[in-house]
């Protein structure tokens, strides 16, 4: 298997531009653009997730806000989003965040653009 997956970011990206030179058919390109997961990839967002989800939380179940926390959220990233609230929020009746969810997602999508995330070392 390749190194690229313990490489920092920086020469991942050069390894990356370099292969597709390489591929590159008839000086065309075999790509337009690369797309990165940042969550858990390039960044930590856990901290911003969490603050969001607990100020929506205290508008809109007040008797939720505060359950969400870095510590219970970290096992729960990759996970879609009903599974992650249905684990971090069990004492919620599941038919009162059936709702929440779409509002969960907006504000934390919300604040993350403003707040984003922690760059892991060797992230340039």
């Amino acid at each position: 298997m390749s190194s690229l997956f313990t490489e920092d970011a920086g020469e991942l990206s050069e390894k990356i531009l370099k292969l597709h030179k390489k591929c590159a058919v008839g000086g065309g390109f075999l790509f337009d653009g690369l797309l990165f997961d940042l969550d858990g990839t390039l960044w930590d967002s856990v901290d911003a997730i969490c603050t969001s989800w607990n100020q929506m939380l205290a508008r809109r179940a007040p008797e939720l806000a505060g359950s969400v926390t870095r510590q219970r959220l970290l096992p729960c990233m990759g996970m879609l989003l009903p599974d992650i609230a249905a684990r971090l929020l069990p004492q919620a009746d599941p038919e009162q965040l059936r709702p929440l969810l779409r509002e969960l997602l907006e504000v934390e999508n919300r604040y993350v653009a403003v707040h984003g995330g922690v760059l892991y070392p060797k992230v340039p």
